[in-house]
């Protein structure tokens, strides 16, 4: 396969092959050829053609430089694909394509061309963003185009990106060119290959090639895939539904696309791509979406909500499925197929290219019979401090910062308002599954994040964005991939003016994923500063067409009152939920001060991005717990029962399901009798005896124990280790049945007692399985 080949091949995977009769009678193949009908339809409506336009499109001239010609030339493609589509009306009109090249001319002659990048500030949009768009311009319309028009378009992305090796080659920022990492190399790799195959250049698509290969060893630190399934970007930023989906969405491009060809990638770390699926992405969908708290600044998009990421990444993996070890292939058809189908929200056809509706209806197709719930798992992503939990009724995320992970990003001005988006940030996927799209991130008060303890000083717009904390206990285990504990020491915002750091807030923070309850813990929270603390139980958004009744200790709390209103003893909460499985309840072992805020809150997206200010509105509930001002040792304890009927709720207050067995500052322990589970985070270095489990160092552990066997799993979240952990359990067993490497046992009877080798760990769990 040569290089005219590739191009054809590549015009082939934007367009997708012609349509046939059987397609004729797919509805949503119609529907797809007329969306892309429809928007190249509304561009050359109101495209500028008059020659002293200063733009092309009105709507553009105030947005900011760089984003206004990105924009302008994926406008330009939109309305190339509808030309070189087939089964659209634009397909093959002189008009439409006259407007193409006019554009791209016009483009190239005031804009983006060799000599013109003093203007621009933005080095993704020059260098690989806008490459990107006009390569894929130059191979829709190859046929069609001069030799020298080609050339001067191609000498044009040169210019700006002349190497897949570096970034910021172009100098048009301050600092000086560097190696490009994670999902930059992929993209940069991307536009060269292409733009190899539009030029006829075989060294081009070789240094390309070779350009990829880097990036497919596991990262040690910093950027790429981790070997917990963690995607870090930017040094220090968690990123699997962001930079990580792009990094899997163009690598998977890549390999199928090269696949046949000379410059095929068959080097044996391809190989890496199905575990990074497999552990980097699968933990994070719940019904379609992908959970936000991996989606960094793209939370602060309305284009890219939870579920339209998640719709992307079912689009990379339906690619990636024939490159999966063949015993794989059959679970992941069955995987994708029920996320399309239990995405009742956002209906995957309906938005998808026909290229991805011919692939996934085909994986659908072959899926076979489907499960009826979510697939479980619970997942610790110690490289990047996050936590996924996903039952079968619901789905459940933490996030947090550390020493090694930064707060948030915030890059020209896009989520700026992040300030607590890692302070232990909590979000409970149910059967409301736009509880996180429809306008949440515009309207919610990002001060009031569920599951946050917070100060309630007024922040001024990227204020802490990058920071890292000074505490490094931040992490958690998992037991057979069912069961986790999660933790947190908690390090605030430092002061406003930098004045006092010890002001900042602190706080121990735990989480229990114990099946049907999520147990909330805290603990040592102090600040010396003159602002009330609180930690926000929850912060759902309401429907305006029905659910959202709340009962407060079995008395109902009108859905039309609105305001606050304290409730001084409270044992539980019960919020209906507006699909059916969707109700929650929040249950408090002891009588608990709890103000319940019911209100409707007012944002634009301009709030937190760069987008459109339209207004939008949402209704909110907001569940606090008031540490007052200047708290000393403040704690909390609650637990979330997902899906819990007021029934169910009443049973937990009767008859508790679990046990606290400590909330202090050395150590956050709870014991679940009827699953026979116990799991403790221990804050410090001092040994330690919470239960049957004495610990000698920080660390984070969990042990079910059955008639007949006894499961033990430890991880070191500080990850700075460098030694052992003792432990010992007051319990008894004959023989081992599974043991880690870095596991050894001391002894099995009148007590168990094992050291564990945590060092070099990177905080991944330590598992023992022993016979009673």
């Amino acid at each position: 396969m040569n290089c005219s080949e590739l191009r054809l091949k590549w015009k082939d995977m934007l367009i997708a092959s012609p349509v046939s009769s059987r397609d004729e009678a797919d509805a949503d193949l119609e529907l797809a050829l007329q969306r892309i009908s429809d928007e190249a339809r509304s561009y050359a409506d109101t495209i500028h053609l008059h020659a002293d336009r200063s733009c092309l499109w009105q709507d553009l001239s105030g947005t900011q430089y760089d984003l206004a010609i990105f924009t302008s030339y994926r406008r330009i493609k939109a309305l190339a694909l509808a030309y070189a589509t087939a089964g659209c009306q634009q397909y093959h009109e002189t008009v439409i394509f006259n407007h193409i090249t006019d554009a791209l001319e016009w483009l190239h002659l005031h804009h983006y061309n060799a000599d013109n990048y003093g203007r621009f500030r933005l080095w993704w949009h020059v260098e690989i963003g806008i490459p990107l768009e006009i390569n894929d311009c130059l191979v829709l319309l190859y046929d069609k185009l001069s030799p020298a028009f080609i050339r001067k378009h191609a000498e044009a992305i040169l210019r700006f990106s002349p190497d897949p090796v570096f970034y910021n080659y172009s100098s048009t920022a301050h600092y000086g060119t560097k190696p490009s990492t994670g999902a930059n190399r992929l993209w940069k790799c991307s536009v060269h290959a292409i733009l190899g195959s539009v030029l006829g250049k075989p060294s081009m698509l070789a240094a390309a090639t070779s350009a990829v290969l880097p990036v497919l060893d596991y990262s040690a630190q910093g950027d790429g895939f981790h070997r917990d399934g963690s995607f870090v970007q930017h040094d220090c930023y968690a990123y699997n539904g962001g930079y990580g989906k792009a990094f899997l969405s163009h690598l998977v491009r890549l390999l199928n696309w090269l696949k046949g060809s000379e410059w095929e990638i068959t080097d044996d770390r391809t190989g890496h791509l199905f575990h990074w699926i497999e552990e980097g992405f699968l933990p994070l969908v719940y019904k379609g979406a992908l959970m936000d708290m991996s989606r960094g600044r793209e939370i602060a998009r309305s284009y890219s909500q939870d579920h339209e990421a998640g719709h992307q990444l079912i689009d990379a993996i339906v690619e990636a499925i024939p490159l999966f070890p063949h015993r794989e292939v059959e679970r992941w058809k069955v995987l994708v197929a029920y996320w399309i189908r239990s995405d009742t929200y956002r209906r995957y056809y309906s938005y998808a290219t026909p290229r991805m509706i011919r692939l996934a209806k085909q994986v659908e197709q072959e899926a076979g019979q489907l499960p009826p719930n979510s697939p479980s798992s619970a997942k610790v992503y110690a490289a990047m401090d996050r936590v996924a939990y996903v039952q079968p009724d619901y789905g459940f995320s933490v996030s947090m910062y550390s020493s090694r992970t930064a707060a948030y990003e915030c890059i020209s001005r896009v989520n700026r308002k992040g300030w607590h988006t890692t302070h232990g940030m909590t979000q409970l996927y149910t059967q409301d599954l736009d509880q996180f799209s429809e306008g949440f991130w515009p309207t919610v008060d990002m001060q009031r994040l569920p599951g946050t303890t917070v100060d309630r000083s007024l922040k001024p717009e990227e204020y802490g964005a990058g920071k890292l904390s000074s505490k490094s206990w931040v992490g958690g285990v998992e037991l057979e991939g069912k069961f986790a504990a999660a933790g947190m020491e908690l390090e605030g915002l430092p002061d406003l003016h930098g004045e006092h750091p010890g002001r900042s807030l602190n706080a121990r923070k735990s989480w229990f994923l114990l099946g049907e309850i999520i147990v909330c813990l805290g603990s040592d929270i102090r600040m010396d500063g003159d602002h009330p603390v609180e930690t926000i139980v929850d912060n759902r958004r309401l429907h305006t067409d029905g659910g959202g009744q709340t009962t407060v200790n079995g008395r109902v709390n009108t859905p039309e009152e609105e305001g606050a209103h304290r409730w001084q003893s409270v044992r539980s909460i019960h919020l209906t939920g507006f699909h059916n499985g969707a109700d929650i309840g929040y249950y408090f072992p002891e009588q608990t001060p709890v103000m319940v805020i019911r209100e409707t809150r007012t944002g634009s997206w301009s709030d937190i991005g760069i987008e459109q200010r339209d207004q939008i509105s949402n209704g909110y509930l907001t569940l606090v717990l008031e540490h007052g001002i200047r708290p000393v040792d403040g704690q909390y304890c609650y637990a979330i029962l997902p899906g819990a009927s007021q029934e169910r709720l009443l049973r937990m207050e009767e008859h508790p399901a679990f046990e606290v067995l400590e909330n202090s500052s050395q150590a956050h322990a709870v014991r679940h009798s009827a699953l026979g589970l116990t799991g403790v985070n221990f804050w410090g270095d001092a040994q330690k005896t919470v239960g049957s489990l004495t610990v000698n160092a920080k660390s984070s552990v969990m042990l079910q124990e059955s008639d007949t066997d006894l499961i033990f799993s430890v991880a070191d979240p500080t990850q700075l280790n460098k030694g052992i952990i003792e432990v010992i359990i007051d319990s008894t067993a004959t023989g081992i049945v599974a043991i880690d490497p870095v596991v050894k046992v001391h002894e099995l009877s009148p007590r168990i007692r094992l050291s564990v080798d945590v060092r070099g760990s990177c905080g991944r769990s330590a598992r023992i399985k022993l016979q009673k």
